[in-house]
């Protein structure tokens, strides 16, 4: 689904939520020129080009081997790698993982693993579905792709982020279906 999935997801209403959660995630992250940017899942690198727009240096890592080739083809330097696994051995700024969390087998580990790749003062921004009724239609919504998904509460997310060393500093609920949740690594 690489060549193409920036414009599917940019039409109709899954281009209206995705606008609106991606307001909410930037509002939070605070990008700032000349950071550097861990976006974690990537995709096509839709987070990665707004936050290259704010002047920020973005590298990007996605699970899927096409999509990290479509963001190096948008001019993001790239790599495979699975966020469960995660250890590129540097730090950054700024690490955003939108829309990740709920493929994973064992999310718990992802967040871990993500607050380590987080520089001292750094922050990390975690966008996720949360539990409710909506949460019901879109894991129907990715069943019928072939793809488990899941939703979770803010605060088991919140539990896991600061069991990882990290101090969730503010919340955001750009959607019913959806959350986004900023934390800070405030000891070196």
């Amino acid at each position: 689904r690489a060549v193409g999935y920036a414009d599917e997801l940019s039409r109709g209403l899954l281009g209206l939520m995705r606008r609106r959660e991606s307001r909410a995630v930037l509002a939070l992250a605070e990008p700032r020129p000349g950071e550097e940017v861990l976006d974690a899942g990537s995709g096509t690198g839709f987070y990665a080009r707004r936050l290259r727009e704010c002047g920020a240096r973005v590298f990007s890592v996605d699970l899927s081997e096409r999509m990290v080739d479509e963001a190096r083809r948008a001019g993001f330097e790239a790599e495979v790698a699975d966020v469960q696994q995660l250890s590129l051995g540097r730090t950054f700024d700024l690490v955003v993982c939108a829309g990740v969390l709920e493929f994973c087998d064992r999310p718990e580990r992802a967040v871990r693993l993500l607050a380590e790749h987080v520089a001292p003062r750094g922050r990390l921004l975690l966008l996720f579905p949360v539990q409710g009724l909506w949460a019901g239609a879109y894991r129907i919504y990715h069943r019928l792709h072939g793809v488990h998904a899941r939703a979770f509460s803010v605060d088991r997310v919140q539990a896991w982020v600061e069991r990882s060393g990290l101090r969730v500093s503010a919340t955001s609920h750009p959607l019913p279906l959806s959350a986004v949740l900023r934390a800070e690594k405030v000891s070196p």
